[in-house]
């Protein structure tokens, strides 16, 4: 059924509706008659995925603003609703013509309609920024024309649909503002625009009205947008020599990048198209007759140049003027972030958040006002496009490589394995490469289609430390058939890359650096871990690398050794800047209450456990190279005092049931990076003792309340049984396996009564929370029902807390007399936006049950996109070639 027949049936009795009169981008508009006024009137109905995504309840309630509006110049709102489960609003039928409509056919108007036009525009803006509502969307073909006036149309639907709107909004295709007619502001995403963002609008108009064109215009949304943020407009007398000069200056001044520069209220414009205005509005005539002086000598300087050119062939070109700006709304989310991706028409960014709010992937078009929210991608890290943009292929934490499409839809599945999967790369060649994260780690590929998995690169397992140093990883793949990725480094430090020949599978070592990146007009362009971008000359033929590498980015925000950033194929770059590594520690209490423990207390925290007294907190604090320490914080004196020596790795701290010694995982006296269980007194009275030495990365520990029976996690993920967990009794040296299977298991958490252990296990697919009998072991009950990690019980082991998928704290109350002890579970508070240890303990709670403790860590920067990059890099570039 169409939506003219389902709006017919619908309206029945109440608006006889007749035909389609027009159709945009946000809604479709019929001619109806009011059966109950007897008139006619236009309704107009929003799309139906637009509709669908919106929400009735919401839009229908913010739009009840714009009912309030009553001014001769505007078209009022007459009635609004949801009828089968389309949102319309009612208006008058104007049987004019819009300014549109108007302008194709005159393209230029008089300068008397004109100006007529623009003040009573002005008149109707004044109006409603008297009130607080900003229109946002002013163009053309919001305005009628009615016996040569002008009607303003949809004033304040677009803020109703954006307050409105969902994540999911932008999928519809609503663009919340027309490019030629966005303000700077809006044209950069700055959703608090105020009532001069109206007034360069009307601005635009006026221009157009009186040259026949806006004044930036170009092929693409983002040509037009370079302009909009860069551009000076032309001199309106350049154009039409008889427009008078104190309406060019007016016209000018609304068109003025900065807010502060324009007009402050319509009347303030109006009176400038009057000759009435101050002082002010001179300077934008002076930059109009500046902008003809200067294209004079614009003229002679093209003639000089073109001499110097012949003289001299070997200076660079100019360097093109690229786009910045940062992407609205990323800054509020603190979640960390994984390799994002840029489409290869350079027309849309995607990138994931794993905290804060919605998890999953954003799909941002960089024309539209929002980010689509990408379903089912809570998990997801690692994303690419396809090499025709239609796709999107991401990992998650299930071990797969999914592909959704980019315009909506369920996603499949590409491959499955043992091992968990990272870094990915879609070739031209119609195969998805990534790295295999198992014992014997190498990257391999798998068709688009579907099929078998090839591995290309193989590197066993005793070729790579327990801490993962010689893995393969961030494959990288050229259109030559040539593969680049990169074996990690040592304590996240830059490892060796290399390139392979996909048909022989030779490899051979090109530079020391963090993931590949790009490869383009000769550069290989890699990261490395101090956050910077570099390249270097690379031949690919013969596969070596050649000159110094040159600097072209630094300040990138660094994830697991590997810079967040990524180049597009034509040349767009989107990255994360770096931020403060300055934590607090907080308290929040089980309504999500939040309260610093210490507001002058910021380090580089990285994990937090509460004393069995509730008086000194242990803690982790990073350093800047990479090492970190174990600190003992006294609540009560407001002391911090360091445990572990400088230059050793230690963290995630575990206190002893007496409160006398913590315990934690360090690398003390190894030479390889191995990791074992170490004890010291709480007072830093003692040196490290040993506790557990493994040659499989012991690193996580937790000590039963009765202080004869530990449990710890062992391993690291070699593909074979993976992480598991141990108990051993204090004094003894015989470890017992309380849960050991091919699934990743981790994150230990004894009972204070010693008889029960929970765990994380991703034996689901997924990591969800169970509990099996301490020391023993077998049968076990899944707690979690939606993910989970993190188990912490409290201190009367009647309730047993985690984090879900989600990032919310769950309490399940637990019966640990029965044989299955856990019961009903409950979400407490989003904890989304504090750090979170995938592979350790991420939070504790005080002895009485009241307050969680926390790290919280710094507000996350933008991610930043630049339009046109290579342009700028190649000019660096060819500059260090001279």
């Amino acid at each position: 059924m169409t939506t003219l027949d389902r709006i017919t049936s619908a309206l029945a009795g109440r608006y006889r509706v007749e035909r389609e009169i027009g159709a945009g981008g946000m809604a479709n508009v019929f001619l109806a008659h009011d059966e109950k006024h007897d008139r006619e009137v236009a309704i107009k109905v929003l799309h139906p995925d637009l509709g669908a995504a919106l929400g009735g309840e919401r839009f229908l309630a913010e739009i009840k603003t714009t009912a309030k509006l009553q001014h001769p110049h505007i078209l009022p709102l007459l009635d609004s609703g949801e009828a089968d489960a389309l949102l319309y609003y009612v208006m008058p039928f104007v049987p004019g013509e819009t300014l549109r409509a108007r302008l194709e056919r005159e393209r230029q108007l008089p300068i008397d309609d004109a100006l007529r036009i623009a003040r009573e525009v002005a008149d109707a803006l004044g109006s409603a920024h008297a009130v607080g509502i900003v229109h946002r969307d002013i163009k053309p073909e919001n305005i009628l024309l009615q016996g040569g006036h002008a009607l303003v149309a949809d004033f304040g639907i677009a803020l109703a649909v954006q307050q409105a709107s969902s994540t999911r909004m932008t999928q519809t295709g609503l663009s919340l503002g027309t490019p030629q007619y966005m303000s700077p502001e809006q044209a950069m995403g700055d959703k608090h625009v105020d009532a001069r963002a109206d007034i360069y609008a009307l601005g635009v108009v006026t221009y157009e009205m009186l040259t026949g064109e806006p004044p930036f215009t170009g092929a693409s949304v983002q040509a037009i947008v370079a302009k909009v943020l860069n551009a000076e407009p032309e001199a309106l007398t350049l154009i039409r020599k008889t427009i008078p000069p104190g309406v060019e200056a007016a016209v000018l001044r609304a068109l003025a990048k900065l807010p502060a520069d324009r007009q402050s209220t319509a009347a303030e414009f109006t009176a400038g198209l009057s000759g009435t205005a101050t002082a002010t509005a001179s300077l934008p005539i002076a930059r109009a007759r500046s902008a003809r002086l200067w294209q004079g000598i614009a003229v002679l300087a093209l003639v000089v140049a073109a001499a110097v050119l012949v003289m001299s062939s070997r200076r660079p070109a100019p360097v093109p003027r690229v786009v910045r700006f940062a992407l609205p709304g990323a800054s509020t989310l603190v979640g960390s972030t994984t390799q994002p991706a840029v489409s290869p028409d350079g027309r849309a960014v995607a990138y994931s958040i794993s905290g804060g709010g919605t998890p999953g992937i954003r799909l941002r078009w960089l024309d539209r006002d929002d980010a689509d929210v990408i379903a089912e991608t809570a998990t997801a890290s690692d994303i690419v496009f396809s090499p025709d943009g239609r796709h999107l292929a991401f990992l998650n934490t299930e071990g797969q490589i999914r592909i959704v499409p980019v315009s909506g839809g369920p996603a499949t599945v590409l491959g499955q394995h043992a091992d968990k999967f990272s870094g990915l790369s879609w070739g031209k060649d119609g195969y998805v490469y990534f790295s295999l994260d198992g014992r014997d780690g190498g990257i391999a590929r798998v068709a688009a289609t579907g099929g078998a998995i090839d591995t290309l690169v193989l590197v066993v397992g005793d070729s790579i430390s327990p801490t993962g140093e010689g893995r393969p990883d961030f494959p990288l793949i050229l259109d030559d058939g040539t593969l680049i990725y990169q074996r990690s480094g040592s304590a996240r430090r830059d490892g060796d890359i290399f390139a392979v020949d996909v048909r022989s599978r030779s490899s051979t070592k090109l530079v020391r650096g963090s993931a590949p990146l790009d490869y383009r007009d000769g550069w290989l362009v890699y990261s490395k871990t101090d956050g910077s971008v570099v390249a270097q000359h690379f031949n690919r033929s013969a596969r070596t690398v050649s000159g110094a590498a040159v600097p072209l980015l630094s300040g990138v925000a660094v994830k697991d050794g590997r810079p967040n950033v990524a180049v597009g194929p034509d040349g767009t770059l989107i990255y994360q800047p770096a931020t403060s590594t300055l934590s607090q520690l907080v308290a929040v209490s089980r309504l999500g209450v939040e309260a610093p423990i210490d507001s002058t207390m910021t380090r580089a925290f990285a994990g937090v456990a509460v004393s069995p007294d509730g008086g000194r907190l242990a803690v982790t604090i990073e350093s800047n190279d990479d090492r970190s320490a174990i600190w003992v914080y006294d609540l009560a004196r407001h002391t911090l005092v360091r445990l572990t020596a400088d230059g050793e790795l230690a963290f995630r701290p575990e206190w002893a049931p007496d409160g006398s010694r913590v315990l934690f995982s360090s690398d003390h006296g190894s030479r390889n990076g191995q990791r074992s269980l170490f004890a010291m007194h709480a007072d830093g009275s003692d040196s490290m003792h040993l506790i557990i030495a493994s040659p499989r990365h012991a690193q996580e520990i937790s000590w039963s309340a009765r202080g004869n029976m530990l449990a710890f996690r062992d391993g690291f993920d070699d593909g074979r049984t993976r992480r598991d967990i141990y108990a051993l009794a204090i004094g003894d040296t015989t470890r017992r396996v309380v849960v050991a299977t091919k699934a990743d298991e981790f994150n230990p958490a004894v009972s204070p009564d010693g008889r029960w252990l929970a765990f994380a296990s991703d034996e689901s697919g997924r990591n969800e929370v169970y509990l099996t009998r301490f020391p023993e072991g077998g049968a076990r009950q899944q707690v979690s029902t939606d993910g989970g990690s993190s188990p912490v019980w409290a201190h009367d082991g009647r309730t047993l807390y985690f984090r879900n998928a989600k990032g919310m704290i769950i309490a399940t109350d637990v019966d640990l007399a029965k044989p299955s002890p856990a019961a009903a579970s409950r979400p407490l508070f989003d904890a989304s936006h504090y750090y979170f240890d995938a592979n350790g303990r991420s939070f504790d709670i005080t002895p009485s049950g009241g307050a969680f403790l926390f790290v919280k860590p710094p507000p996350r920067a933008s991610m930043n996109v630049v339009v046109d990059w290579w342009a700028e890099a190649s000019a660096t570039l060819a500059r260090a070639r001279q």
